[in-house]
């Protein structure tokens, strides 16, 4: 039992030392925790484009009815520069996600939150969108359900 425990542990600091950081949803169908370092590489790879992030929790009922009404809101805007990015809360990270995305179907990536991120956001509460001009500057921080309609105007303007 013991060179199984020391196997195990060996095999996982090996497995963990070797990743690639990855700035988007494994193919595998698993979900990158988003550090704050990553969180700019992403912003800065999406200059250009007018960027909803949503922090959301698949708890959540108002996020569990905003997320589709996001996916539409993805396929409506599809190719005109809009990316959306989606950021789990949940505290138990891939045993939620996988089956929420199972569920809804994402079109846009999703990552999971850390606390460090939550921190510098300020997350006391979800949903909350975060909506982003195509050269990077925060236009709004929208907390609770917010309607697409509402929004719509907005990323048009910015379009």
């Amino acid at each position: 039992m013991k060179k199984y425990c020391i196997f195990l542990i060996v095999m996982l600091a090996f497995l963990s030392c070797g990743k690639e950081q990855q700035l988007q949803q494994k193919p595998s169908g698993t979900y990158k925790q988003l550090t704050l370092v990553d969180y700019n590489n992403l912003m800065a790879s999406n200059k250009g484009k007018v960027v909803i992030v949503n922090f959301f929790a698949t708890w959540c009922p108002p996020c569990r009815k905003e997320v589709p009404e996001l996916i539409k809101l993805a396929k409506a805007y599809d190719g005109k520069n809009l990316q959306i990015i989606g950021i789990s809360v949940d505290e138990n990270g891939e045993e939620a996600v996988i089956p929420f995305a199972q569920q809804v179907g994402f079109n846009y990536p999703v990552y999971l939150t850390t606390p460090e991120l939550n921190k510098t956001f300020n997350i006391d509460a979800v949903p909350q969108i975060f909506l982003y001009s195509k050269d990077g500057s925060l236009i709004t921080n929208l907390k609770g359900y917010v309607d697409t309609k509402e929004l719509m105007p907005i990323i048009d303007k910015l379009l």
